[in-house]
Formats: structure tokens, C-alpha cells, sequence
């Protein structure tokens, strides 16, 4: 599996010219996928390929196919995915999952 990040410089946070940071993402194995309903998640944990975990908050957002459900599937057959994310002080939001 490889990793896949993409980090843009300064994006930790707002840049100082006020403009938002640069998305980022990562590629691993799902650990934990905790829902907030049948389609809305709460969090998510992903291993990537150097053992890193990485810990994401989705508060709650929809991600088109990839319900909570979906996501459990992936975990249990051990099918990676990407996380797209952005960075709110300590927080790394989900802003997209994909395959």
C-alpha cells in the first residue's frame, strides 16, 4: 500500500494571507469507523503503510458511497482508502473518502 500525502506548504491552518489551507490526504487500512446514524459519521481511524494511525473527525457529514456501512465493509475485508482532509487547529476534518 502506499501512502499518499499531499501537503501543501504552510497548511496547517489559515495561510497568512487569509486564504484557507490546501487540503491534504492519506492512504490507509480502516481501524475504526464510528457513525452517528445509518449514514451520517462521527469519526474515523485509518493505519497507514509506515503504521502510523491517523484519527479524523467528520462531525457528522455525509459522504456520497461511503456510509458508515460502507466503511465497515472496507475495514473488514481490509480495502484502503483515501482520506481527504483539512487541518482545524489539533483536528483533521473529512472534507472526501475515496477508493
Amino acid at each position: 500500500m502506499l501512502v499518499a500525502v499531499a501537503v501543501a506548504a504552510g497548511a496547517c491552518g489559515d495561510s497568512t494571507d487569509g486564504t484557507a489551507a490546501e487540503p491534504e490526504s492519506v492512504r490507509g487500512q480502516i481501524v475504526e469507523v464510528v457513525p452517528l446514524g445509518l449514514l451520517d459519521l462521527d469519526t474515523l481511524t485509518i493505519e497507514d503503510s509506515d503504521g502510523a494511525r491517523w484519527h479524523f473527525e467528520a462531525r457528522g457529514a455525509r459522504f456520497f458511497n461511503f456510509s458508515p456501512s460502507h466503511l465497515t465493509e472496507h475495514m473488514v475485508q481490509g480495502l484502503p482508502v483515501t482520506v481527504t482532509f483539512m487541518r482545524d487547529g489539533d483536528a483533521l476534518v473529512v472534507s472526501g473518502i475515496g477508493d
